[in-house]
Formats: C-alpha cells, structure tokens, sequence
C-alpha cells in the first residue's frame, strides 16, 4: 500500500509549498492550529506525516513531536523539509511503533481512509494515549466526497456499503497534476463511529467542515457540503461491548475539544 504514496510524494510536496493545495494551507493548519491551542499538549504524535508540513506548522505548539510515515517516499519528503527541527521521525506505521510512549495529543490528517484494517489502527491510536490524552483524526466526509470527487463510479458507488479502490484525483488549483493510483476505502459514518467504539475510542468532538465563504471563493465556487470531516475525543473505559455497523455512537461536547 505504501509504495503507492512513495510515488506522488514530491508532487504532494511541490503542491503544498506553491499554495496550490488549498485545503492544506487555507483549510486545515488553520483549524489544527486553533485546536492544538486549545488542548495545549505537551507531546504529539502525528501518524501519517506525510510530506512533514503540518508537523512544520505545529511542533512549535509543543515540547515534543513524533511523527511516524510508512511510505519511504514520504518519509524522505519530511526528513529533508524537518531535518534543522526539533522533530522525531519513524519510517513505521503506527501499529508497528517501537516502544511504549504515550502522548497528549494523536493526530491523524487524511490517512485513516487509505488503512484497510481501520479498528486496528484506530486500537493503535488509542495504545499512544496518555491519560486524559486526546485524538484528531480529519477523513473525507464519507456522505459528500464521492459525490463531489466522484473517485469511485457512480454505477458502482453506495453511500452504505464499503468500497476499496485504487484511486486518481486532482487538486482544484492544479488539475493537470493529478494523484494517480493511491489506496482508499469508502465507509460510511456508522462504519467509523463503530471501529472507534471496538477501539476503545469515544468520540467527543463531531466537526464537518466547511470553510469562511472566503476561503470557499478560492476554489472557484461555494462549497454546497461539507468535503470534510474532523473527529475527536479521548479514550473510553467501556470497551467491552461492541455495537451494530448501522449504529452511530457519538458523545458530543463532554471533552475540551
């Protein structure tokens, strides 16, 4: 799965310091940065770095930043962009992480929807969490982004079952570079919610996100859904019962995210 990412790491990176990946830029290190702000940790750990520009935008914020990336490609992107950083890097999944550290915060930007065996990962997220520690993790908005990517072909594609394909897409703001052949499972939200619950996860923080009709005017259009979804919350001691597929378990606004 991770050679595939291995080949669009410099174009993701060339795409992300031109500005021409709105979403990343205008979208998200925004609304990381507020959260980040508000939970105040001491150490975070990003699963999924990437191309290492979010770690870039948020170590600042903490004592301590690790980020794991799996793609080689990655993984070299981040290494070069953070090398004079005060920022540990780990070519490993997040499953796979050597040792026992604990930390504050667990972020996971835009790779949860590329991970096949999602309640393990979301299990290894929850293996990261100190006490009283918090989790992000942002996906496409499973009702929307087909509709409006339109990856997996309408004739083919249901909002309630789950879909595993290899998939092409663009960027608004450079469409003659598409990412081509990446992994990606559609699953609908009750799917998620209930890998979360197996997990052991509570999801406490529920945000589609939907940018300032300023930020949308950048794209050429408004925006008539939400194209992304933001989780969050904390670990949950009632791990042992597991609920149906087709039933949302969501506790809102009992944490400080």
């Amino acid at each position: 799965m991770f050679d595939e990412w291995d080949m669009v790491a410099s174009l993701r990176r060339s795409q992300i310091e031109s500005g021409k990946d709105l979403t990343f830029s205008r979208v998200f290190v925004p609304l990381f940065k507020k959260l980040v702000n508000e939970i105040r940790p001491t150490s975070i750990l990003e699963a999924g770095t990437g191309t290492g520009h979010l770690a870039l935008e948020l170590h600042g914020s903490t004592t301590r930043y690790v980020g794991v990336e799996p793609s080689l490609g990655m993984f070299s992107q981040a290494t070069q962009l953070l090398d004079d950083r005060d920022i540990e890097l780990i070519n490993t999944t997040l499953e796979n992480m050597a040792g026992a550290s604990s930390f504050d915060l667990v972020l996971v930007h835009m790779c949860l929807q590329a991970v096949e065996d999602h309640t393990n990962f979301l299990r290894a997220v929850k293996r990261r969490l100190a006490t009283d520690g918090a989790f992000l993790i942002s996906i496409p908005h499973p009702a929307f982004f087909n509709p409006y990517k339109k990856i997996i072909p309408e004739r083919e594609y249901s909002y309630s079952r789950e879909h595993k394909a290899l998939i092409d897409f663009s960027i608004t703001l450079d469409p003659a570079s598409p990412i081509r052949r990446v992994p990606y499972f559609h699953r609908p939200i009750s799917s998620y919610m209930s890998a979360f619950w197996r997990a052991g996860l509570s999801v406490t923080y529920f945000h589609e996100v939907f940018p300032s009709p300023e930020v949308q005017a950048l794209y050429g259009e408004p925006w008539s859904t939400p194209r992304y979804l933001l989780l969050g919350g904390t670990s949950t001691v009632d791990i042992g019962r597991e609920i149906p597929t087709d039933c949302v378990a969501v506790r809102l606004a009992t944490h400080a995210i």
